[in-house]
């Protein structure tokens, strides 16, 4: 026991210094950009991602027994309002390997990592004067808020009042884990409620499917 206890404590720490990191690379890359000519993405992350995504590139870097990843892609939605953008939102994932003995980390933290994500993001849509939703999807847990906007006078010329219809929006936050891979995901833009979930439960299901991030 004299020796475990001061492992917990070390453990631990790397733990929440893995995920405070994963949380900052979600916010760097949850508001959608200017789209790149050749964006890099490594395998590992492009296969999370949805299949109709557009990628905008990802990395996976390893250092001894532990690993993290990030990657994003533009989702496509149609709607006869924006049909100047093909991709109005983006979806964007961080995620963090826990190979060998280290896998036991993720273990004792069990979900307490995960908790902690979906309060942080409920205090921040609380923010937005809305409501959060909390969900939980096939292998995953989602808190989010969606809302509308109005169709731009620009929008749907030649239509009428009529053909233009409100724009969906979503902003959401979803946590998942494997018994080694701990992942969040993060979702922002024009695009329909029911699209933006099925989007984040495929990447829960795709992971699941991997069961390995190495």
């Amino acid at each position: 026991m004299r020796v475990l206890k001061p492992m917990h404590r070390t453990i631990t720490r790397i733990g929440i210094s893995f995920i405070l990191a994963s949380t900052a690379i979600i916010a760097v890359m949850a508001i959608p950009s200017a789209a790149q000519k050749s964006p890099s993405c490594p395998p590992i992350i492009a296969s999370l991602l949805p299949k109709n995504g557009s990628i905008r590139g990802g990395s996976y870097n390893a250092s001894g027994p532990m690993g993290m990843g990030s990657g994003s892609a533009d989702l496509p939605f149609d709607h006869p309002c924006i049909k100047s953008e093909k991709y109005p939102a983006r979806i964007s994932i961080a995620i963090t390997y826990y190979g060998g003995e280290m896998a036991e980390m993720l273990k004792m933290q069990g979900d307490a990592a995960n908790e902690q994500t979906i309060q942080n993001a409920m205090d921040e849509l609380k923010r937005s004067k809305r409501t959060p939703k909390r969900e939980k999807l096939p292998g995953g847990e989602i808190v989010y808020v969606d809302y509308t906007t109005e169709c731009p006078a620009e929008g749907a010329a030649g239509q009428g009042t009529v053909n233009r219809p409100p724009i969906p929006n979503v902003k959401l936050t979803g946590v998942t884990r494997t018994a080694n891979v701990r992942l969040e995901v993060t979702l922002e833009g024009k695009i329909s409620t029911d699209q933006a979930k099925a989007a984040v439960a495929e990447v829960f299901e795709n992971l699941k499917r991997r069961k390995t991030a190495r």
